[in-house]
Order: structure tokens, then C-alpha cells, then sequence
């Protein structure tokens, strides 16, 4: 097969679906012309491309201007990142949550134009301005006329009508979150385990991760934890630490242990409208090669909160699974 005819095989492929360059042999990932039409097709299909092109702004300029994928700029190299005219593009063409936003160099989220922009694409697009901003009475005036919706937020109302909020606010703690699952393993299930299986042979042999619970099972987030828009009005959180627990490894037989990290929404808490200070405990774990400091309560005046988790809503951004002998503590699968 000649390279041209393997070529505009190559090109038909990623044109009828941007995300088959990231099956593709680097060779194709690296060509220019198939990394434009690829990101044309789906432009977060940018994030498999060589790490040259990702510093080409013809290139990425391609993967922003496709259909509402403005946010793919998450994928561009950090300079462009600070590039204003890109980053115009990319808020101007984002999706229905105005996340581009949230990827672009901290400078230009103080940039009135910039964050202007996002917001005439999408009001949620101001959660990801610089604080600067948000404070501004001025510019939340402006970005009110753009998107009226925006004051159906308390601190946004509170800062365009000057006025102190009034009643109990409901604080949403986004971010990290970690769940972390250990539980023992028989002898004569870890024997039937060797390191070149994959998960799903492994999976046959000793179930699901989330069943093999019976040590620990938790689900926090992670220190510090992140408020989302109404922590415009409230100062920095204070932490307390209330110490450290290991999760021993030695002992008889073997243990699995799954740390897996997820972003998003995490959770939410409630105070009044007089709140200076909210204080956070945290915990840290250490469990097998993992020292995680997590977050595992909030008080308020005095009274410890309760996390509202029934707007739980997070996207997976890693797993990490592996089998320990107990004995000796050695890690012998992951």
C-alpha cells in the first residue's frame, strides 16, 4: 500500500470521528494534516496529538473553533493558554457549562474581555473568573446585563445590590474527591495472581474492587476543599487537623487497595448569612504507598455540619488498584 493511499485512509477515518487519532501509530499523530482533521471533527481530540502541534495555534485554533469544543483548549500548550486571541475563540465557542474558561491562563481570568466573553456564551462560565472580578461591583453589573440568571446566586445579588445577604446559604464544595476501598484476600485466591495479568483477569479471579470492602471503605475530599461561586464572601477556611490513621498492611494473608480520584461536585453544607469562619477537619491517611490528606467534617460556631451529599455529581480521573502480601508487605500486582 502506497503512503499516499494509506494516508487518505488515514484521513477519512479521523474526519468521520476525531477520536480515532488516539489509535492511531504516532507517526499519524504527529502529521499535521491529520491532526487537523481530526481535532475538525471533534476538537478534544487535541489531547492525543503530538506535543508539537499542541504548540501550533493554526492547530489548535482548528480544535476550539469545532462545534461547541472551546474548552479543548485544556489540551493546548501552556503558552497559547495565554494567547487572548485564542482564548476569546475558546470561551466565545464552548459548551453548554462555559468551562473553556476554567483552562486558560490565570491572567486572562482576571481579563474583563475575556470573562465578558465567557459569559455571553454561558453565565456559569463566571464560577471561573478570578476573584478580583467577582468582587468588583462594577464588572458583576456588567456581567448581570449580559445574563440576568446570574442573580438567582446569593453573593451575586448581595454584590450588585450592595447589600448584605440575608438567610441561611447553601455552600456547594466541589474539587477532588478520593474514595479509598482495602480489604483482606484469601491465600489461595492471591496464589492464582501474577503481575502480567491485567484487571480483568484479576477481576475473575478475586471480584469486584468495591466488593472486597471489609478494612476500610471511604469516600472524602481532598484537603484543602474547594468552595464553588458563594465563597466570594467568606474568608479564608480554617483547618484543623485531627490526625493521622494508618491502615496496617502487615498481618496474615493479602490485601487489595483501590485509591480512585474523581473531580466535580462533591457535596454541599449550609450557614447563615453571618458567617466569618468555617472550619474544616482533615485526616490523613497512609495506606499501602498512598498518604492522602482528606477532608472529614466542617464546623460552624461551634456545631459540626453535615456534608449534603445528594447533589453528588463527579467525573473519574483515576484508579489505582494493587494486591499486597501482608506478610512482608510487598506488592505483588498492580
Amino acid at each position: 500500500m502506497s503512503m499516499s493511499k494509506e494516508k487518505s485512509q488515514i484521513l477519512e477515518i479521523v474526519c468521520k470521528d476525531g477520536w480515532e487519532l488516539q489509535n492511531l501509530e504516532d507517526r499519524w499523530k504527529s502529521d499535521k494534516e491529520v491532526v487537523l482533521a481530526a481535532v475538525g471533527n471533534l476538537g478534544h481530540a487535541l489531547e492525543f496529538a503530538d506535543v508539537r502541534l499542541k504548540k501550533d495555534k493554526e492547530v489548535v485554533l482548528a480544535a476550539i473553533m469545532s462545534p461547541k469544543n472551546g474548552e479543548a483548549i485544556m489540551h493546548a500548550d501552556a503558552k497559547l493558554k495565554k494567547d487572548k486571541e485564542l482564548v476569546l475563540a475558546a470561551v466565545k465557542n464552548c459548551n453548554g457549562y462555559g468551562e473553556a474558561l476554567m483552562y486558560v491562563d490565570a491572567k486572562l481570568k482576571k481579563d474583563k474581555e475575556v470573562v465578558l466573553a465567557a459569559i455571553m456564551s454561558h453565565g456559569e462560565a463566571l464560577e471561573h473568573a478570578d476573584k478580583t472580578l467577582k468582587t468588583d461591583r462594577e464588572f458583576m453589573l456588567e456581567a448581570v446585563k449580559i445574563d440576568d440568571s446570574l442573580l438567582s446566586k446569593n453573593w451575586v445579588s448581595a454584590i450588585v445590590s450592595d447589600h448584605k445577604l440575608q438567610g441561611p446559604i447553601e455552600l456547594t464544595i466541589r474539587g477532588t474527591g478520593v474514595e479509598v476501598v482495602a480489604g483482606y484476600i484469601d491465600k489461595e485466591t492471591a496464589e492464582q495472581i501474577n503481575e502480567e495479568m491485567d484487571w480483568d483477569e484479576v477481576k475473575e479471579i478475586v471480584g469486584d474492587w468495591d466488593v472486597i470492602e471489609d478494612l476500610v471503605h471511604e469516600l472524602y475530599p481532598l484537603s484543602p476543599p474547594e468552595f464553588s461561586e458563594d465563597n466570594e464572601i467568606f474568608p479564608e477556611l480554617k483547618m484543623v487537623n485531627v490526625g493521622t490513621e494508618k491502615i496496617p498492611i502487615k498481618g496474615e494473608g493479602y490485601m487489595m487497595v483501590t485509591v480512585s480520584t474523581e473531580d466535580g461536585i462533591l457535596g454541599k453544607i449550609t450557614v447563615d448569612s453571618e458567617a466569618e469562619e468555617i472550619k474544616y477537619y482533615t485526616k490523613t491517611y497512609k495506606i499501602a504507598d498512598h498518604d492522602l490528606d482528606v477532608v472529614t467534617g466542617f464546623n460552624y460556631k461551634g456545631k459540626d455540619l453535615e456534608l449534603d451529599t445528594s447533589d453528588f455529581s463527579t467525573t473519574g480521573k483515576s484508579i489505582d488498584i494493587a494486591i499486597y502480601n501482608r506478610e512482608n508487605g510487598k506488592k505483588i500486582w498492580s
